[in-house]
């Protein structure tokens, strides 16, 4: 979910927590700081980074949706069942060319790719938007790629990927507490987009 307005962020949270019944102190208990910081966060009293703001409104809203009867991994599987494993993480390198990305996408018809290098980390994407602006294809795709996708966790709740899809393309999932570790070269289990949550009747 996207930010507020740094204006609006300390409202939005006090409300929210209210709301839900969350104090500061078990919402500063998840997150290993002060209950003052949160504090201050909500009287806007400043001196909190991005990160921060944003860890705190993801812990919040995990908190919230703690009773969730739908994680990541069921619309995940949900994904498998109507796509074959082709489709479970398709990638590219930095140095691969764009003319390979394109292919990519044509054969699959995706519209959009991460770019995972060789430790096996996601360091951009590529998205068709993106890829109409190239005219040399034979230029390296870390030329072309813009930030990664975000990143969640495979037991986190389904809503929490939702509401990150309402401003990406996508996200990347990655092995929650129950699943098997993966390789050091392969820590992502899977990519979920806006299309994928289309065909889960209800979450």
């Amino acid at each position: 979910m996207e930010l507020p307005p740094p204006e609006e962020l300390g409202e939005w949270l006090r409300a929210t927590r209210s709301k839900h019944g969350v104090t500061q102190t078990e919402l500063a208990d998840r997150l290993d700081v002060s209950p003052s910081q949160i504090s201050r966060i909500e009287s806007r009293q400043g001196g909190a980074r991005y990160e921060t703001l944003y860890r705190v409104q993801q812990e919040l809203l995990t908190l919230i949706d703690s009773e969730s009867t739908t994680y990541v991994r069921d619309v995940l599987a949900r994904k498998h069942d109507f796509r074959p494993p082709a489709y479970e993480l398709v990638s590219v390198a930095p140095n691969d060319s764009v003319e390979k990305a394109i292919e990519q996408m044509e054969d699959l018809n995706i519209s959009q790719l991460p770019v995972i290098d060789q430790s096996g980390q996601s360091v951009g994407r590529l998205t068709e938007r993106y890829l109409l602006e190239v005219t040399d294809l034979t230029t390296d795709v870390r030329q072309h790629m813009r930030t990664p996708f975000p990143e969640i966790p495979a037991d986190a709740p389904a809503t929490l990927a939702r509401d990150l899809l309402d401003t990406n393309e996508a996200v990347l999932i990655t092995p929650g507490q129950s699943e098997l570790s993966k390789p050091e070269d392969n820590p992502y289990v899977g990519i979920l987009t806006p299309a994928d949550f289309a065909r889960i009747e209800r979450l």
